[in-house]
């Protein structure tokens, strides 16, 4: 499908989500920051639970880390067992979440000496991207929402959820569903002014999406495209964690 083509489609699938639900309110993800807690480590964490999950799954992993917790620095020194403990079990992919997000706050601790990320903030919009690419355990998606959500860039967020919404609208065939290339398609084909309301839209209809499917055979779970085509890019340790 062509960019225009695609723009086309999202931007009709966006409204046909939005007539169906009640008035948008904004990202769970700012509600209830912290004081003193760091706006950018926080939509790391945030956005490393909603990454093939729901903000409703996101939300409770949150209280719990927070219960669990004093702050961010006590959890980037957490093993990945007590990581594992801490997490609701209703949340999927537990394993691989955890690793992601203990690598990528272990990654920024080695490059600031801190758990702080207030100069991303401040750098121009590419070289932030940039830096949040590079960060290990990061995935396209929370390295997009990071920059949609809170640093306002122009960005567009895609998971398997996501891709799969898009599937099941006849927008991309299942050879188009790698996030890291959605990710760069979504970007190119909504302009920014209507990235923020048209992720949102995806987001809310992905939310009601399974995160797995069962093989009826065998009861084994089977991955969606999407997610057999990001597995490269899991940090060291994470295999097997399905």
């Amino acid at each position: 499908m062509s960019t225009d083509a695609l723009t086309e489609g999202v931007l009709r699938l966006a409204d046909e989500i939005e007539s169906g639900q009640a008035p948008m309110v904004a990202d769970p993800s700012l509600e209830h920051i912290p004081v003193g807690t760091d706006a950018v480590v926080h939509q790391l964490v945030y956005s490393t639970m909603l990454w093939e999950s729901s903000h409703e799954v996101a939300g409770r992993c949150m209280q719990a880390i927070r219960s669990g917790v004093v702050d961010f620095n006590e959890l980037r020194v957490c093993s990945g067992f007590e990581m594992l403990f801490m997490l609701p079990k209703e949340c999927p992919r537990k394993e691989e979440r955890a690793a992601r997000l203990l690598a990528t706050l272990s990654a920024v601790f080695e490059r600031e000496h801190r758990l702080a990320l207030d100069g991303v903030a401040a750098m121009p919009k590419r070289e932030a991207r940039q830096y949040l690419d590079g960060l290990d355990g990061m995935t396209p998606f929370v390295a997009a929402r990071i920059m949609l959500v809170t640093l306002g860039g122009h960005a567009f967020p895609a998971d398997g959820r996501i891709a799969r919404v898009l599937l099941d609208a006849g927008l991309i065939s299942p050879g188009e569903a790698s996030p890291a290339d959605l990710c760069a398609r979504l970007e190119r084909a909504v302009r920014a002014a209507d990235a923020p309301r048209v992720y949102a839209l995806l987001e809310t209809a992905a939310g009601s999406v399974p995160t797995r499917r069962r093989r009826r055979s065998t009861g084994k779970t089977e991955k969606s495209e999407s997610e057999r085509a990001e597995e490269p890019s899991r940090p060291n340790g994470t295999g097997g964690s399905e």
